[in-house]
């Protein structure tokens, strides 16, 4: 007997994994018990406070206060949400050690130094509790305040169950959960704040919770419950291990060590969390639309964190569990049926709308190419060019003019390259099911990626009226790529890397510059952003645009060097440590990377069934052959002048201009113009046309000069100090470049008007976007002067916006005047330290200023 239970312990894979793995650090993960894609994640909580980044998981490894144990959890995200129906045993939150807690797949416990001691076991749709109290009375708390704003609750009891609901409003919005919970024993009830919490007491020491969850409904919740009733919390503690063991059990690992068995089998394991089922027993289910609806013969599924895992994680699934895949993708498509597009980055049926591109098409045509079975790929067709055509974030950008323009959109480099790539995988579905049309269509848009190339430089990067954005750093991070800088956007082109070779200038000079990005000075410059961690040289591990580069070297035929970087990545950012991973492991995609390549093998351009790898991997090239005419381009000094402006026009092929309503003429050499204008080129060649590219340029007043004496953001210089006088005003969208922004700093300005006049009108204009750091000034003062030495005041305006007002907003500061004066002073008071009850707490606020405006 004991030789026997020596054998099945020895084959366990699950004492490989280890929970507490990416709890500390910025890993963002949880210790709690869950069941293979199971709906709840029962976990502890050790952070109260939505808003905290360190903290979405509900729980740090660096804390020493649980608050309680609460049912649903993120893995790894970069957003917080969840944490819902919080259960407190005892008097309060308790301090606790490390050394007092144990976790496994499935399985959580922990002495609370209170002297409670908890133990934790999740299945599918069910979750035990067992409290056992060495001193003072038995007692719980279920709390519904626990973190998330609460839009609507209830709380129902009897003598032994207590069941009601919560739904609450964070990342998602209007997202319900209802609950049931069956005590081992009667207890009595005390409500508390409104019926906000409830307190229960018990006669016994030890008590059991038996709980699960709905999005439909109380009785949703009892009828999970009563279809997976545990005998016991040992019993379902077997059972869940028994899944997980199946789960861990799909890939043999390749290492002999114990570290990195460890290292392997908890990448497999974190891959194992979302997405999380939320159909009930019954198949019901709240949808994106609100309403109840049912599943039939299928599950659906929550948190497609799509901008992440289409890259590792859905590939890996669709090898290891093809059939829940399906079932991925059918609630992919029903998310489409109730909502009108594919997720994006849904949640409790909520389109949190977080990142960019639509890439639910990838994952689809990944599965199509793969050969995943099981639902409609028509209908799949349809809602991806349905989700390729909504007007929104970019997209009509995108289609009207060849590439998202900076100047109607932020992230702009990067959403021209992921839109391009997503229309080459609706084209390779087109492909499959014969649509030829739609294949040329889409194939052409896949090209698109070649208008944000420049070719001066060899990198990606923006375009803003008409011209190359700058001043230009590819360390550079700021409002043109999606938390990235240049460096690690440049090689997002999965679908032609034989186009982006040829474009670099060839093998060698692409395989130069691969090797730059390893071996460049780490930093980066521009604006700061959390999730750029795990760096060697410009490559940052640590967030997913850079993830498939080191495989890029086996599609130029250099497996060797693949392997070589693949290998230092795996060595030097992953550990069996709580803080063994080097950034968010967004739902599963970290540890996928790892687990892939831990195989030698990754998926350069999901929807090819193609896989790059080491040196035991042929290599391959993606390809387009092009049939589109780039963009062209203007070149000029500046776009605002006092007198006149020489203007040069770059691209390929014949460039035709026109200035205003001219008819085009050919460009053969540069122009001047004297007032301002518009200006439109586009270029021919071998009979194709280009997009037209616009262009404005201003002649500002020459009346009048400004110096400001604050220093500006490097980021947010709307065209430097003649910005702010040149008629022109910032937008809503204060990320397309329209704006001035001071941090840390109040803003200070002078106007000099050349000669004395009479003022009637003086204003300024000012945005607020307290998430995005940036509040309106404390108060704005205006003052005058004859001489620009003794100066006269007209004006304070305190801001007529709250600090706690998160709507984006423009405003205007304008005051009557009616005073004689050469000089006026503008001066805004920052805000100053973020609150305590921001994310960003404790940094420097920003000062967003437009046009300063004299009549």
């Amino acid at each position: 007997m004991i030789s026997l239970l020596t054998i099945v312990l020895a084959a366990a894979l699950t004492r490989f994994a280890d929970p507490f793995v990416g709890t500390d650090a910025h890993g963002h993960t949880f210790p709690g018990a869950c069941a293979p894609f199971g709906m709840i994640q029962l976990s502890p909580d050790t952070r109260p406070d939505a808003g905290d980044w360190d903290g979405c998981s509900g729980y740090h490894y660096s804390d020493s206060l649980i608050y309680g144990f609460s049912h649903t959890h993120l893995s790894g995200t970069g957003c917080d949400d969840w944490c819902d129906i919080l259960v407190t045993p005892g008097d309060g939150p308790s301090t606790f050690s490390h050394r007092n807690e144990k976790a496994e797949p499935g399985w959580y416990e922990v002495r609370l130094d209170n002297g409670v001691r908890a133990r934790l076991a999740a299945g599918r749709r069910v979750a035990m509790h067992e409290y056992t109290f060495s001193k003072g009375p038995a007692s719980i708390t279920i709390d519904l305040r626990h973190r998330d704003p609460l839009d609507e609750y209830a709380i129902n009891y009897g003598p032994d169950w207590v069941s009601g609901k919560r739904v609450s409003s964070s990342w998602a919005s209007g997202q319900h959960v209802f609950f049931y919970i069956k005590f081992s024993e009667a207890a009595e009830c005390e409500l508390l704040d409104g019926g906000k919490a409830a307190r229960f007491t018990f006669r016994s020491k030890k008590v059991t919770l038996r709980a699960a969850i709905s999005s439909v409904s109380e009785e949703g919740a009892q009828g999970n419950l009563q279809s997976e009733w545990p005998a016991s919390i040992g019993a379902l503690r077997k059972a869940t291990r028994a899944e997980w063991e199946a789960y861990l059990g799909k890939l043999s690992c390749p290492f002999k060590d114990r570290e990195h068995k460890r290292r392997f089998y908890t990448a497999l394991y974190h891959t194992g969390i979302h997405p999380s089922l939320y159909s009930d027993a019954d198949g019901r289910y709240r949808g994106m639309d609100g309403q109840i609806h049912t599943a039939d013969g299928w599950e659906r599924y929550t948190v497609f964190s799509t901008w992440d895992t289409f890259r590792g994680e859905h590939p890996l699934l669709f090898e290891i569990e093809p059939e829940r895949s399906a079932d991925f993708i059918k609630s992919m498509i029903s998310i489409y049926e109730e909502n009108g597009k594919l997720p994006v980055w849904e949640l409790s049926s909520w389109e949190t709308d977080c990142m960019i591109g639509y890439n639910s098409v990838p994952v689809i045509a990944d599965a199509v190419a793969r050969g995943i079975g099981g639902f409609d790929v028509e209908k799949a067709f349809e809602a991806m060019v349905a989700s390729s055509l909504r007007p929104e974030h970019g997209m009509e950008s995108f289609r009207r003019n060849g590439l998202v323009l900076a100047d109607d959109e932020h992230e702009s480099v990067s959403k021209t390259l992921e839109f391009a790539y997503d229309d080459w995988c609706v084209a390779q579905v087109a492909k499959y099911l014969g649509k030829q049309e739609e294949y040329e269509r889409y194939m052409r848009s896949a090209q698109y990626w070649r208008n944000v190339f420049d070719p001066s430089t060899g990198f990606m990067r923006a375009r803003i009226n008409g011209h190359w954005y700058s001043p230009f750093d590819p360390r550079e991070v700021n409002n043109n790529y999606t938390e990235a800088n240049s460096w690690q956007y440049s090689f997002f082109v999965p679908q032609d890397i034989a186009g982006l070779v040829e474009a670099l200038g060839g093998a060698d000079a692409f395989l130069e510059r691969l090797d730059g990005l390893f071996a460049a000075p780490e930093g980066t410059t521009g604006r700061t952003q959390a999730d750029i961690t795990g760096c060697i040289g410009q490559y940052a591990h640590g967030n997913e645009p850079s993830h498939h580069i080191p495989y890029l070297y086996a599609a130029l035929g250099k497996p060797d060097k693949a392997a070589a970087t693949v290998s230092r990545i795996m060595e030097e950012l992953y550990t069996s440590a709580p803080d063994g991973l080097c950034g968010n492991d967004d739902c599963g995609q970290m540890s996928a990377w790892y687990v892939l390549s831990a195989l030698g093998r990754y998926p350069v351009c999901p929807g090819l069934p193609v896989i790059a790898g080491s040196d035991r991997q042929s290599p391959h090239m993606t390809a387009i052959p092009k049939t589109i005419v780039l963009n062209p381009w203007f070149e000029m000094e500046s776009e605002m002048f006092a007198d006149s402006l020489e203007v040069s026009l770059a691209g390929e092929g014949e460039i035709w201009y026109r200035i205003e309503e001219e008819p085009f003429k050919k460009y053969d050499k540069p122009f001047t113009v004297y007032r301002s204008c518009t200006m439109d080129a586009y270029s021919e060649l071998d009979c194709q046309r280009s997009f037209t590219t616009h262009s404005s340029v201003n002649k500002i007043f020459s009346d009048r000069d400004i110096t400001i004496y604050s220093k500006c953001s490097r980021q947010y210089t709307a065209g430097g100090p003649e910005g702010l006088i040149d008629g022109r005003l910032g937008g809503t969208n204060w990320r397309t470049g329209g704006w001035q922004g001071y941090q840390g700093t109040d803003f200070e300005a002078v106007v000099d008007l050349r000669e004395p006049r009479r003022l009637s009108r003086i204003a300024a204009g000012f945005c607020q976007d307290a998430r995005s750091w940036i509040w309106s000034p404390k108060t704005v003062y205006y003052s005058v002067s004859s001489d620009g030495s003794s100066w006269t005041p007209v004006a304070s305006v305190p801001t007529p916006v709250g600090d706690r007002d998160m709507q984006l907003q423009r405003w205007e500061c304008s005051v009557p005047v009616d005073v004689e004066a050469r000089y006026v002073k503008v001066m805004a008071e920052n805000y100053g330290a973020i609150p305590d009850w921001h994310p960003a707490a404790g940094y420097p606020a920003y000062i967003f200023i437009d046009e300063i405006t004299i009549e």
